[in-house]
């Protein structure tokens, strides 16, 4: 049996192809109708899209609103948190600083909310703290802080984390530029590693 019709088997079904489709063919006033519809909703979505745009400007709801926060007041918000005893505002405030920390590439800021949620929770979330640490690694790293390294390297080995600090310790260049910790702004001075 083949699958190929003979001429006079096509013939038959082309005649049914015709009856069955005859009720469906669209005729040239359809498609105008269904074009002028098309357009209209194209229209309709174009302006509301420009009616979200201009009520995002309208209420200045952009995306470089994470850029003008500091992470400092963040940290300085949490440690008011963590002391009336709101330790979920706190812990919220501390990850925000980490996160306008990390946008800005700030060692210093990153170092700083994993020492907050250190303190918030004396080292038991450490997967957290890690991740800040590793990310503050990377920030003094690109911007070649040879005490940033050491102190991100130091924290490291105070948690536990010998492969860590192993991994930070050659990072360290000789031409960074070397400033002591006492005198960079905004680190914590004691961590509950």
């Amino acid at each position: 049996m083949s699958t190929f019709l003979s001429y006079e088997d096509r013939g038959k079904y082309d005649g049914l192809r015709e009856r069955i489709f005859a009720g469906v063919r669209i005729t040239q006033a359809t498609r105008s109708r269904w074009g002028m519809l098309s357009m209209r909703y194209g229209l309709v979505l174009l302006l509301f899209m420009l009616g979200i745009l201009s009520v995002s400007w309208w209420f200045g709801l952009d995306a470089g609103e994470q850029n003008t926060r500091d992470w400092k007041q963040l940290i300085a918000n949490a440690e008011i948190s963590r002391e009336h005893g709101d330790l979920n505002r706190a812990d919220d405030l501390y990850l925000q600083a980490g996160r306008v920390a990390s946008w800005r590439r700030d060692w210093v800021g990153l170092y700083a909310a994993a020492c907050g949620m250190s303190k918030l929770y004396e080292g038991n979330s450490s997967g957290v703290i890690r991740g800040l640490l590793v990310g503050a690694m990377l920030a003094a790293q690109d911007q070649r802080s040879e005490e940033g390294l050491r102190i991100v390297a130091n924290a490291f080995a105070s948690m536990g984390q010998d492969s860590l600090a192993n991994m930070a310790l050659p990072r360290i260049q000789a031409k960074g530029r070397n400033v002591p910790s006492s005198a960079i702004e905004g680190i914590p001075q004691s961590c509950d590693w």
